[in-house]
């Protein structure tokens, strides 16, 4: 992501915007959860995930909740959100696993291959450059480890262009999230060539 653009999304949430979108998506708790329910058996025991994009951190509280052998990282470009997820990862006592951080796609500041799943809910529409969030997503992912991006269904001839570039030797598969019997989004699961 450019620097300008980092400083141009950073600050669409932030100060009385960042609330706004926290009310929002807080009367959508339920999503999350169910979201979450999906995603949690993914995670191998005491597995890690992180979360690109957790905004103000209700799914990844959502997983915190259901894998309490897991530890998770959340990552978002805004720190007021990061501030907001923090603030629930404090009040809900979860702060010796669950850690939230200022972070671009584009630059995790993690070590290669310490992931054992990756999720971007609702975020990869926001990237300037889907190829390199994903490439930078492949380096932190362990061999066997699994990436899932619940999006827009628009995004979707973007990210296959970005899956084949930056990890051609993953299988990808691709279906649809409904929610109150409508097809909403797309879901991408990407994972080891085996799992096919």
């Amino acid at each position: 992501m450019t620097r300008h653009h980092h400083d141009t999304h950073a600050e669409a949430f932030d100060g009385e915007a960042a609330r706004r979108y926290e009310e929002r998506t807080t009367r959508l708790g339920w999503v999350y959860r169910a979201i979450a329910r999906r995603i949690a058996p993914l995670l191998p025991e005491a597995g890690h995930l992180v979360d690109v994009g957790t905004g103000p951190g209700h799914l990844l509280l959502a997983l915190a909740r259901q894998r309490p052998d897991a530890r998770l990282t959340g990552m978002d470009v805004a720190p007021e959100m990061v501030r907001l997820a923090d603030v629930r990862v404090q009040d809900a006592g979860l702060s010796g696993r669950v850690e939230v951080v200022v972070a671009d796609v584009a630059a995790l500041p993690l070590p290669d291959r310490c992931a054992d799943v990756v999720t971007a809910t609702m975020t990869a529409h926001h990237w300037p450059d889907l190829t390199a969030g994903v490439a930078e997503i492949a380096r932190v992912l362990r061999p066997a480890g699994l990436l899932v991006v619940i999006d827009r269904r628009g995004t979707g001839p973007a990210l296959r262009v970005a899956f084949a570039a930056a990890m051609p030797d993953r299988t990808v598969r691709r279906d649809i999230v409904w929610l109150l019997g409508m097809p909403v989004y797309r879901r991408w699961t990407v994972g080891p060539a085996s799992n096919a």
